[in-house]
This record gives structure tokens, sequence and C-alpha cells, in this order.
């Protein structure tokens, strides 16, 4: 029997987090049982809106993307008519798989195991013998490539929702999509994906790093290295404080997402130097804020320029927008692994000097080889590892609970993401 036909498991599942006034726990086997991921898929990312791709990525007429998103496998494509969509890669035929390219450029799809064909829009345009078929078979669009429930799009970032009873993007992203203004915003031409796209595994629950995006309180103590070559190479100005500023350091989005906020001491190509960069890009980024201040006064240009952020867009979208900006997914593979397809995003019309800065800092702090993903990956390991030896015991996820001043370490985003959670798995 499929778990969307048993209420066994959502008759409990609340009870796999603990939250009193005074603590807020949540249970190892949220990590570890292979019923709780396969309610997750049918409650979490089947119904909820998931990133599929910027459009940049797709910027001439049959561009195509293919791409797997919670377990499917689907075909990102600008169509003839510059409309973008995306349809199962899946032959109405037979089943076979239609495009088996990672990406490129095309005006028909065909189908190898039949030669069925079909053009950018979805729609099969030919099959072999069409003589053999009844007259008027293709009306009606039955055995046309199927689209997604529900494709959309915001400022550019490319959704899906698996269903089609869901409510619409913008109502969805709620208080994230200022964000993701903020991060559009920077572009005066507009942004870009800035090459292509980094693709590793983690041996950890997905939950692991989609609560480890906003953590602050590991940046010490798992990234001492990386913050000691910054100061190596002079990227450190000790001018930020990431534990206390004038920004709100913890804040609910609504339906689940969360974003933490900071001003780092480093510094960011849109648009803060520091003294370690070369003369020419100094004078670029001091053009950038200028320009910045132009188009939207001084006080929304200084945030776009100086304030940074780590969002996450429930259940597996980050926004990393600081000395860099990286957008990344979280992908289940199993109940202890997951899959990460990671990309840099910047202003289409950077100037060489800060797009070299932009990608120097993506790649050695986020990048899969970098400084930074490699500590959180072997933190995260070693937190699976721990859920699986012990199942019965409790994760603590209390910092700042009765907190009125908050601080960039404490859980509050923690507990706005298992508190969202909580309701999408125990509803009926």
């Amino acid at each position: 029997m499929g778990i969307h036909n048993d209420t066994g498991i959502s008759s409990y599942i609340g009870s796999y987090v603990d939250e009193t006034p005074k603590h807020f726990r949540v249970s190892h086997r949220a990590f570890v049982e292979p019923a709780v991921l396969e309610l997750e898929m049918e409650r979490i990312f089947h119904r909820c809106w998931l990133y599929l791709g910027h459009e940049s990525e797709l910027p001439r007429r049959g561009d195509f993307i293919v791409r797997t998103v919670a377990g499917h496998n689907l075909i990102f494509v600008r169509h003839q008519d510059d409309t973008l969509n995306a349809f199962y890669n899946v032959c109405p035929h037979r089943g076979a798989t239609v495009c088996r390219e990672d990406k490129g450029n095309t005006k028909l799809f065909r189908c190898l195991y039949h030669s069925w064909s079909f053009n950018t829009a979805g729609k099969t345009v030919a099959r072999p013998q069409p003589e053999r078929y009844a007259p008027g078979s293709l009306d009606g669009g039955l055995f046309d490539l199927r689209p997604v429930p529900k494709f959309s799009s915001y400022r550019g970032f490319c959704f899906i929702n698996y269903d089609p009873s869901s409510e619409s993007l913008v109502s969805y992203l709620a208080g994230a999509a200022a964000y993701l203004d903020r991060v559009a915003d920077k572009a005066e031409v507009a942004m870009e994906v800035a090459g292509g796209t980094h693709r590793y595994a983690i041996a950890a629950n997905w939950k692991c790093l989609a609560e480890n995006g906003y953590d602050g309180y590991h940046a010490g103590p798992v990234h001492t290295t990386f913050f000691e070559y910054m100061a190596n190479v002079g990227d450190l100005t000790g001018a930020g404080d990431p534990l206390r500023s004038e920004l709100p350091p913890q804040v609910a989005l609504g339906n689940g997402h969360a974003v933490s906020e900071f001003r780092g001491p480093s510094g960011r190509p849109v648009a803060r130097a520091i003294d370690s960069w070369s003369d020419e890009a100094k004078r670029d980024a001091v053009e950038v804020e200028r320009r910045l201040r132009q188009r939207f006064g001084e006080e929304y240009a200084a945030k776009l320029a100086r304030d940074e952020f780590n969002m996450l867009i429930f259940p597996n979208f980050a926004v990393n927008d600081h000395f860099s900006t990286n957008i990344r997914t979280l992908e289940p593979d199993g109940v202890g692994r997951l899959k990460v397809n990671s990309w840099s995003i910047a202003p289409r019309e950077e100037t060489d000097a800060l797009r070299a800065i932009r990608n120097r800092n993506f790649l050695s702090f986020l990048g899969p080889g970098g400084l930074s993903s490699p500590d959180d990956a072997e933190a995260l390991v070693h937190c699976q590892l721990g859920y699986f030896n012990l199942p019965d015991s409790w994760n603590d996820i209390s910092r700042g609970l009765a907190e009125t001043e908050k601080v960039s370490t404490d859980e509050d985003n923690q507990r706005e993401f298992w508190r969202e959670w909580r309701r999408r798995l125990s509803e009926f």
C-alpha cells in the first residue's frame, strides 16, 4: 500500500518535532526512516514549488537543458516563439527517454526507439508510417510530450510544481520574493548564470544541508581554514560584524522560507571594494555603486551593495548572496544521501575585473573543491552517521529560542523550517 493511502506515519510524524517554550528538538528518526522520505516526496516535493533553472541558461530559441527535479527527468526548453516551458522527458508512445543529451539547441526532439518527433513546444510533429494510424489520432494532444502541471518564473528564476491545484508561485514565494528582487536588481541589463553547473553528492540527508545554509553557529568552528586564508590574502577587512549588526539576523518569510542577513568583513563585486583589490576593480565597483544609486536611490543602493544574506526557499532552493552570489538545489537521493546542483549568478554587464573576483570568491568558498563546501560536507556526513548510530535520540535546535535580542548564531530559521516540515507532513 502506498504511503499516500496510509495515514499511519502521518498520525505520529508531528511527534518527531518536540517544541516547548524552553526547548525545540527534532528526532533523529526524521533523517533515517525511509517512510519519512516517501512522505516528504509526496507531501513536500510534489506539492511545493521547486527551482528548475534560470532563464539565462537558455539564451537562444531552441536551447534546452535536461534536469532532474524531485526524481523526475525534465526537458527545460525555450520554444521558437521565445516562451519557456518544461516537459517530462518521456515519449508518449512507448515511454522511452526522448532527449539523451544534457543540453543543446534543437528544433526537434526525436525518440530513438521509433523516431517519434516533437517540436520545442512539445507537440508531436512526425511519426513513421503515419498511414497506419487512424485519421485525427493526434488531435487533442494525447500523444504530445506532457508538460509539468505548473511552470512559472519570477525575475528570471524558473520554478515547477507537480501539483496542478497548487497556489501561484508569487503567493508561494511570499516574503522570499523581495530577496530574489535584491539579486535581480543588481543587474542593470540582466542576471546570468556565470559558467556551468557544479554537481556533487553528500552522504547525508537532504535536510542536513537545508539547515546548514543559514546556520551561523557553525561558521567559526567549521570554516576556520577559509577565514585564515582570506586574512592571509588580504580579503578580510575586519569591518564586518557577523554576530551583531543593525540588520535583522533571522527573518521568517512565510511558507517555511527564511533568511539570515549580515554584513561580512570582505569585499563583494556588487559593489563593496576592499584594499586588496586592483585599482581597476576598485574603480569598477565605485561605478557600479554610483549607477545603483542613480537607479534606486541611496538607501536601497546601499542595501544592494553592502548587505548580505543566506536564504532557503522551502524546501530546497538556497540563495547565498555575499562575496559572490550562489544559488543551489538540494535533492534527496535516499535517506542518507543528497545531490547538490550549484551555480554562480552575476550581472551580465559585469566588468572582467569584477567577474574575476566573483569567480575566485565563488570557487574558493562555495565550489565543491573550495574551502567551505568540503568542510560542510564532512560535518554533515558525521551528523548522518550519528543519526544512523542512535536513531532514538534528538537534535537540539533551541539556541536563541527564549531571547528577544537575536544574533546570527541563533536557530530561529531552522525552527521555521521544521515547523513547516511538520505542518506539511502532518496534514491528512
